[in-house]
């Protein structure tokens, strides 16, 4: 079984993927990088597989990790242990550069993890 990992996760796309993902029970574990945990918990509480999400021997499927996208610490903590990642993330409200930021953090981090990928 894998170990999901989501950017954007309580923006509409996100919660879509999300959402597929929790119906999936190939994966182990959906984790959710989000800025505010309680933000993300009343969004999530709404979908009805949130609730049925501890299937899987008791065990929550789907997890919430806070942290920053644009710092290079919390992207490289996060990415550990996961099989797959999927940004979700707009860059409607952020500027190209930040954007940049998140991806060049993001695939140093899956680098460092994995240097022969």
């Amino acid at each position: 079984k894998m170990n999901l990992l989501i950017f954007g996760s309580t923006g509409y796309c996100g919660r879509a993927v999300a959402e597929k993902a929790l119906e999936d029970d190939g994966i182990q574990q959906i984790i959710l990088f989000v800025r505010d945990e309680t933000r993300a918990q009343k969004i999530f509480s709404k979908v009805h597989l949130y609730n049925d999400s501890t299937k899987d021997n008791g065990k929550n499927r789907l997890v919430f990790k806070t942290g920053d996208i644009y710092n290079r610490s919390h992207i490289q903590k996060v990415v550990k242990g996961v099989d797959a990642i999927i940004s979700c993330l707009s860059s409607y409200a952020r500027p190209h550069n930040q954007m940049s930021s998140f991806s060049q953090n993001l695939v140093e981090a899956v680098q460092i993890l994995q240097p022969d990928h």
